[in-house]
């Protein structure tokens, strides 16, 4: 499986990379959506999403449909320059910090991994989740 282009995140002022794809959702709840998916191998959900979380609370600030098989007008998606992102309830996934692992199909562990719980579009709590270097020996025996 080739690497795919994840979202992105603003969050303190800082630009992050989302392991997540919380806009799942959205198009779940909106069956009206025709279900589409991309064409190129980095982009297999068809799309590339924003986000912002600004006073705890989640937003959608972009969406760029990419190499998609079917044609999304991003006004049916995202109304506005920013959208409550309401309709979601999850975790996030923030990877931080430099690369502890690099597995063979691409995925990465990093050095840290910020955690943020959204009930609704509101975070609810966050946590930071700290990785170690994987010995030689063990890199075999682990899934991801």
């Amino acid at each position: 499986m080739t690497i795919q282009i994840n979202d992105r995140i603003y969050l303190d002022g800082k630009l992050y990379e989302l392991l997540s794809t919380p806009l799942t959702a959205f198009f779940e709840a909106h069956p009206e959506i025709q279900e589409f998916s991309g064409t190129a191998s980095n982009c297999e959900r068809g799309y590339v999403a924003s986000w912002r979380l600004r006073n705890n609370v989640l937003y959608l600030t972009g969406f760029q449909p990419f190499e998609s098989t079917v044609y999304v007008d991003r006004t049916q998606v995202l109304s506005g320059t920013r959208m409550l992102a309401d309709w979601y309830t999850g975790m996030l996934r923030i990877p931080v910090g430099p690369v502890v692992h690099r597995f063979s199909d691409g995925h990465a562990i990093h050095e840290k991994e910020m955690h943020l719980y959204i009930e609704n579009g509101i975070l609810q709590n966050h946590e930071v989740k700290y990785n170690q270097r994987i010995p030689r020996d063990k890199k075999d025996n682990i899934s991801h």
